[in-house]
């Protein structure tokens, strides 16, 4: 008879709206009403962040089962919940009917619980891919009854993300080795004037760059790192902040040497910035002079600087050559080589001017920490890589870490001691994890174990006193046992001649393992004969033989004796039993084996202490 097939599986979860603490799981009343998990996906939880996923799941009301050939329908009575593992570190789950997470579907139940939720809540700290494992208490109608599953499945936990006011950084893993995004938070937007510096450094990595946004960085050793970003930004420009005016070369002939100083500031169109024209300074002699003109911001090109010595009765000079209507401009180049004064002379007249080129900083710095990776523990076996039916092989580790064995690439549940018995062939490995930081170190290199399992021998009966191993295989030895005041073995040929009563049996040993069989079948014999039975039994006769479906059996009691009569296969399996009580007189009996195999089978008739034991044929 084959299990019952479940018909889903159990545990896909669905992210929903974040909140501060957990609630209790909304069921989705939209899913339709068939048995499966909505919805069928499973989105990442986020890394260092508060989640609740929510899950609802529609329970089958009733399951196909294979009896002898038919497929039968058969109601569940309910599922439970028992346990969840291997979920990340952080994560909890509560179910809608905590706290026995029972779900009673069963037919006599007005209101089955046919639907049902999950909830997953907490703030997972270590990012990852993780496996986890649904415990499930299956329970059917007798005599299937209780019966356990398990859903696997896996959850993805995002890097942790750290936002600052200059950047925001995420690592992909607390543990070596570890991916370090970098998010820029003061983007240029494609302006001119930013300028960007990027550093990072730590044991066995450094790294600088200007690009505004830079590549993920591959940090490979565990240790204490540095992120330092500098942004400078000139999109400003430059700034006009004052005019001085050093010397001139012009004076006032007619009315005395010193000259009536006045100045017009040109911008690159050609526009008056400043004119004092109409405001001379009369017979001026204190030079240097810090001319007024407002702070401006500077366009590219040229500003001239006129310089003139104003005359009432005559053409105004310049201050350059001092001739009448002579030079009387200085140029300033925007933009500059440099910020800061610059002195510009024509002639006689000197001028600087102090230009400014205004730029912002800003700095950031922050420090993370990656894990060491725990040392690969050593793997070793004691014994050999194969184990016999029912036994085990020993598998030792010498790590002080925590530990998870895995079989076939997947942990096994409840596996974390520093030793792990193997009763179920397989590939297995085992990695260190550090109960502090939780990183774990890669996997052993899977070791591989085989089972012996070596075949039940078949055993026949020839004529009284022999017996045999049906189809012999040279690879193993055979030892004949026999239950007289406890097992004992009496022979290791494939054919044994009886010289004893009792209970006879045999086992096959693997010559290349020494692994053992199972215990064959059993044929007890008793060794007396119808001789023995003088005085007691008369007219022992059975018929047909061979026979189809019914073998008779009968003869004469002169003495009152209990009879026990018994038909046994070659396997020892008794097939047919019935005993009789203080019987004499004429015994005549039909033993119906209709229903079983053709082949051959001892009958076994015992009167009192006597046995006589024959061979039948079933055609």
């Amino acid at each position: 008879m084959q299990r019952p097939l479940l018909l889903f599986s159990l545990f896909i979860f669905f992210l929903f709206p974040q909140t501060s603490f957990a609630q209790n799981c909304m069921i989705d009343t939209l899913v339709p009403n068939v048995p499966g998990i909505y919805p069928d996906s499973f989105p990442p939880m986020n890394g260092c962040q508060y989640n609740e996923q929510d899950v609802t799941f529609v329970f089958p009301r009733d399951t196909v089962v294979n009896v002898a050939g038919q497929n039968i329908r058969i109601p569940f009575n309910s599922f439970t919940i028992t346990n969840v593992t291997g979920l990340p570190l952080g994560i909890n789950w509560k179910c809608n009917l905590s706290p026995n997470c029972m779900y009673d579907v069963s037919p006599n139940n007005p209101m089955p619980d046919t639907v049902g939720c999950v909830q997953f809540y907490g703030t997972p700290g270590v990012p990852g891919i993780y496996t986890f494992v649904v415990d499930l208490d299956v329970v059917l109608p007798p005599p299937l009854g209780a019966q356990q599953t398990t859903y696997t499945g896996t959850i993805e936990v995002t890097a942790c993300t750290f936002v600052g006011s200059c950047y925001t950084y995420s690592l992909s893993d607390n543990c070596e080795p570890a991916v370090l995004g970098l998010t820029n938070n003061i983007p240029s937007n494609g302006k001119a004037g930013f300028s960007y510096l990027w550093e990072i450094g730590g044991p066995g990595h450094s790294f600088s760059t200007t690009d505004e946004n830079p590549l993920p960085q591959v940090i490979t050793d565990g240790g204490t790192y540095t992120i330092d970003y500098e942004l400078v930004v000139d999109t400003i420009g430059f700034i006009l902040d004052s005019v001085r005016i050093d010397t001139v070369n012009c004076s006032d002939v007619l009315i005395g040497v010193d000259p009536d100083l006045y100045w017009i500031l040109k911008d690159p169109g050609g526009m008056d910035v400043v004119n004092t024209s109409s405001s001379p300074l009369n017979n001026f002699n204190q030079l240097p002079l810090n001319i007024g003109v407002p702070a401006i911001l500077l366009d590219t090109g040229a500003y001239e600087l006129q310089v003139w010595d104003d005359d009432t009765t005559s053409p105004d000079d310049g201050c350059a050559d001092g001739q009448n209507q002579g030079s009387a401009s200085v140029f300033l180049n925007i933009p500059p080589t440099s910020p800061g004064p610059v002195v510009v002379t024509n002639g006689g007249l000197q001028v600087t001017f102090f230009v400014s080129n205004p730029k912002m900083t800003i700095s950031c710095s922050d420090t993370f920490h990656l894990d060491t990776l725990p040392v690969i523990p050593d793997l070793m076996a004691l014994g050999d890589t194969f184990f016999c039916k029912g036994d085990s092989v020993e598998l030792m580790t010498t790590s002080t870490d925590s530990l998870v064995w895995f079989m076939n690439g997947l942990p096994i549940t409840g596996a974390s001691g520093s030793s792990y018995f193997v009763k179920t062939p397989g590939n297995y490995s085992v990695q260190s994890v550090n109960r502090t930081t939780r990183c774990t170190s890669a996997q052993t290199q899977p070791m591989t174990f085989t089972e012996v399992t070596v075949p039940t021998p078949s055993i026949n009966l020839i004529g009284q006193q022999t017996i045999e191993i049906l189809n012999p295989d040279p690879r193993y030895i055979y030892v004949w046992y026999v239950d007289q005041l406890g097992p004992n073995p009496v022979d290791t040929t494939t054919s044994y001649m009886i010289n004893g009563t009792g209970r006879h049996w045999a086992v096959a040993i693997d010559i290349a393992t020494g692994c053992v069989s199972d215990t064959s079948g059993n044929i007890t014999i008793v060794l007396s004969s119808l001789e023995d039975l003088v005085g007691i039994l008369e007219d022992f006769r059975f018929f047909p033989n061979p026979f189809k479906e019914e073998i008779q059996v009968g003869f004469t009691l002169v003495k009152s004796k209990d009879v026990k009569l018994r038909v046994m296969d070659l396997m020892g399996r008794v097939v047919f039993q019935n005993n009789w009580e203080n019987y004499i007189g004429e015994f005549h009996t039909k033993i119906d084996l209709n229903d079983h195999a053709n082949g051959l089978y001892v009958l076994e008739c015992q009167i009192g202490t006597g046995v006589v034991s024959r061979r039948i044929m079933k055609k």
